[in-house]
C-alpha cells in the first residue's frame, strides 16, 4: 500500500488537467488551482480547479459538470485514486469549474478565490495574469469564506 501525501494529490489534479488538454488542446486557455489543500499542504481538505476553455459560453453549466465529471471518472483507474479512497474513505476532493475566457470577467466568487489565492497553472494568451490587478482591487487582499465567519458576528462586506 502506497503512502497518499500532497504529493499524490498534486499527481492526481495532474493527470486530470492532462487529460483535459489532452481532449481540447489549444482551447485551453488556462488553468488556476486553489483550496484548504494547498493553503494548509493537507491532502485530505478540497482543491478548487479552474479550467479556462474557448468556445463554452454556450454550454450549460449543468453539461460542463458532466463534463467535468466524465474527466474525474477516467481518474477511477489510476492506483493513486483507489489508494486515497483506502486511506481517506472517499474520493479525493476535487472540485472544478469550467470556464470561457471572457467569463473570468463576471466575478463568480470560487473564481476570484481561485485568481487572488490560488496558483496559475497555465495562462496561454496571459488573460488571467492580466486580470489579476483587477480582481484584487475588487476584494481587496483577501477572500472571506462564510465557514470562518462566526454567527452571530457583524461583518463588513
Amino acid at each position: 500500500m502506497q503512502v497518499i501525501s500532497m504529493n499524490s494529490l498534486l499527481s492526481l489534479v495532474r493527470d486530470f488537467c492532462s487529460s483535459i488538454i489532452d481532449h481540447y488542446g489549444k482551447d485551453v486557455k488556462g488553468i488556476l488551482i486553489a483550496g484548504d489543500a494547498l493553503e494548509k499542504m493537507d491532502e485530505d481538505l478540497e482543491i478548487y480547479i479552474i479550467v479556462v476553455i474557448s468556445k463554452l459560453r454556450r454550454v450549460s453549466f449543468l453539461a460542463r459538470q458532466e463534463i467535468i465529471e466524465y474527466f474525474i471518472n477516467k481518474l477511477k483507474n489510476n492506483p493513486l485514486y483507489k489508494e486515497y479512497i483506502l486511506s481517506y474513505g472517499h474520493r479525493p476532493l476535487i472540485y472544478s469549474i469550467l470556464v470561457d475566457p471572457d467569463e473570468l470577467d463576471y466575478n463568480m466568487p470560487i473564481v476570484l478565490y481561485a485568481m487572488t489565492r490560488g496558483k496559475i497553472l497555465l495562462d496561454t494568451d496571459n488573460k488571467i495574469k492580466n486580470l489579476l490587478p483587477e480582481k484584487i482591487s475588487i476584494i481587496g487582499k483577501s477572500v472571506m469564506k462564510v465557514e470562518d465567519i462566526d454567527k452571530g458576528k457583524v461583518v463588513d462586506l
